[in-house]
């Protein structure tokens, strides 16, 4: 299954802003309810799955149901945070995704470097 960018940014947003301390929703049940008009259940959960295994959030995997795949969702990792705000802004996600566009197979690293880049040159940092 191929890694869907702005599925990536969406649901660190949703994260972010939805998930409380203490909560531990499964992804299945709780982000169809901020997304279900733009990702399928397959695509949230699979990139939900590439969040946790580049160390953008913290959670565990589960099988329920006889095998069903799901997953429960703890928090945004510090780096999972520094990704967000580095994408945040409309802006920004526009000219990493149009600079990456033409390569195939850009990694969320190399795009979590590739945005915190933009920021800075957009304050004058680079």
């Amino acid at each position: 299954m191929k890694l869907d960018q702005d599925c990536v940014r969406d649901l660190l947003l949703v994260f972010e802003e939805h998930l409380g301390l203490n909560d531990r929703p499964f992804v299945s049940k709780f982000v169809p309810t901020h997304l279900e008009d733009r990702y399928d259940q397959e695509k949230i959960l699979y990139t939900t799955l590439m969040l946790y295994e580049s160390g953008l959030i913290s959670g565990r995997t589960i099988n329920v149901d006889g095998g069903v795949y799901d997953f429960v969702i703890f928090s945004l990792t510090p780096e999972g945070h520094a990704f967000i705000d580095n994408v945040r802004d409309p802006k920004i996600w526009a000219k990493t995704k149009n600079a990456v566009s033409g390569i195939a197979g850009v990694s969320l690293p190399v795009v979590a470097q590739l945005a915190q880049q933009l920021v800075k040159e957009k304050l004058g940092l680079a």
